[in-house]
């Protein structure tokens, strides 16, 4: 969300002819939504996706389905960092509408049976990403 914020507020400050905001999608079941107080700020408007790491794609592609329910087109997505080799296509986006700030597809992933952090007894933390 704040990677989100600072975007739309470097847009806005690039003296846009349209204001920019800065709208969240939330956990719901299985998927996401954008909650009703701000779905009138998507929708029939154009909506650029900002996600801070890439990993396998899925975070961004639920965010992506929330947006277009509320009512938005999807220009794009900005990530900083695209670690799991995501490419467009992958999202259901056409060529050239997924940016990256860095390239970590080179990041070693490791099973729960190979990650030195597991065999030393470190937990894992589930409040964040998707450990198991």
């Amino acid at each position: 969300m704040i990677a989100a914020h600072l975007v739309a507020s470097c847009l806005n400050g690039f003296g846009s002819c349209y204001p920019v905001a800065a709208v969240f999608a939330v956990k719901s079941g299985a998927g996401f939504e954008i909650r009703p107080s701000m779905r009138k700020y998507v929708s029939g408007k154009w909506a650029l996706v900002i996600e801070d790491v890439l990993t396998t794609g899925g975070s961004v592609k639920r965010t992506i389905e929330a947006t277009i329910r509320a009512g938005a087109s999807i220009i794009g997505v900005g990530a900083i960092c695209n670690r799991g080799s995501i490419q467009p296509e992958d999202l259901g986006l056409p060529q050239g509408a997924l940016r990256s700030l860095v390239d970590l597809s080179g990041l070693r992933a490791y099973t729960p049976a190979e990650c030195p952090m597991c065999q030393a007894g470190i937990p894992i933390s589930l409040e964040l990403g998707h450990g198991s």
